[in-house]
C-alpha cells in the first residue's frame, strides 16, 4: 500500500523575516529602496526644495518601515508550542482540516481555520497569504495589515504629490530665484 504524502516543509514561519523568502517579497523591499534613492536624487539634484519638504519625505519613509516591520512581525497562527508538523497523508483524508481537527498540527482549531502551506500553520479566519511580506493575515493581524494598507496608501500618495510638486517646480525654476525656509521664491 502506497501512502500518498504532500509535500509540507517541516518548519513553521513565525515571521516575514524567516526561510523561506518568497521572489514577490524580494521585489517588495527592492522596489521600496529604489523609490528611496530615486527620491534622494530628486532631493539633491533639485535645490528648490525647502528643508520642511525634506524631513517631510524623512519621516514618511521611516514611518513606511516602522508599518512594514509592524506589520511583518505579526503573527496571526494558533500557538501550538515547539511540535513540528506532521507529513499530511491523504489516505487520512480529503481535507487538512476536518471536524475542527488539523491532520498536519494535530491539534484542533476554531471554525473557520485553515492550515497555510507557505507557513505551515494553522490561521484563525485566514484572509489570505501575502506574497508581498510573505505573512499570513487572519483574526490576530488583520488590523494590523490594513492599517499598514491604509499607511502605505497615504504616505505614497503624499510623497507622490512631493514628486510632481518637486519636477513641476525644477521644471520652472532658473535659479536666480532664492527659496526661503517655507518654500517660497523671495
Amino acid at each position: 500500500m502506497d501512502i500518498e504524502k504532500e509535500a509540507m516543509p517541516e518548519f513553521r514561519r513565525e515571521s516575514a523575516f524567516q526561510w523561506p523568502y518568497n521572489i514577490n517579497q524580494a521585489v517588495f523591499y527592492l522596489n521600496f529602496m529604489i523609490q528611496i534613492v530615486v527620491e534622494s536624487f530628486l532631493i539633491y539634484a533639485v535645490h528648490v526644495i525647502p528643508l520642511w519638504m525634506i524631513s517631510t519625505v524623512a519621516l514618511f519613509h521611516c514611518l513606511e518601515i516602522v508599518l512594514i516591520v509592524y506589520v511583518s512581525l505579526s503573527d496571526a497562527g494558533i500557538g501550538i508550542g515547539n511540535r513540528l508538523p506532521q507529513p499530511f497523508m491523504r489516505n487520512k483524508g480529503e481535507h487538512v482540516i476536518m471536524d475542527n481537527f488539523c491532520n498536519i498540527c494535530e491539534m484542533n482549531v476554531p471554525h473557520h481555520t485553515k492550515h497555510c502551506r507557505f507557513c505551515n500553520k494553522c490561521i484563525e479566519n485566514y484572509d489570505h497569504h501575502c506574497m508581498w511580506l510573505n505573512i499570513c493575515v487572519g483574526k490576530k493581524n488583520y488590523r494590523k495589515f490594513m492599517t499598514f494598507l491604509a499607511g502605505i496608501c497615504i504616505m505614497e500618495f503624499l510623497l507622490a504629490t512631493f514628486k510632481c510638486w518637486t519636477i513641476m517646480r525644477s521644471y520652472y525654476y532658473d535659479g536666480s530665484e532664492k527659496i526661503n525656509s517655507s518654500g517660497k521664491l523671495r
